[in-house]
């Protein structure tokens, strides 16, 4: 297999991009405690409030928008 081919299948990224995400999550559980939304960036922050603005549940439509879009 080509270097292209094989960097373009999505475990190369999975397998990058998990322990980052893990990083994150946990440094916010831990920092922020109870309040760890006020440690959330301002992504994670607006993107509840615009989906919940359409009425959508957070839960189900974000995962559905990532991969409707992609």
């Amino acid at each position: 297999m080509s270097y292209f081919a094989a960097t373009r299948h999505p475990w190369a990224c999975l397998v990058f991009l998990l322990p980052l995400l893990a990083a994150y999550e946990l440094g916010v559980a831990w920092l922020g405690g109870p309040n760890a939304l006020a440690y959330r960036n301002g992504a994670r922050r607006l993107a509840p409030l615009g989906l919940e603005r359409y009425g959508l549940n957070q839960l189900l439509a974000a995962p559905l928008l990532v991969v409707a879009i992609s």
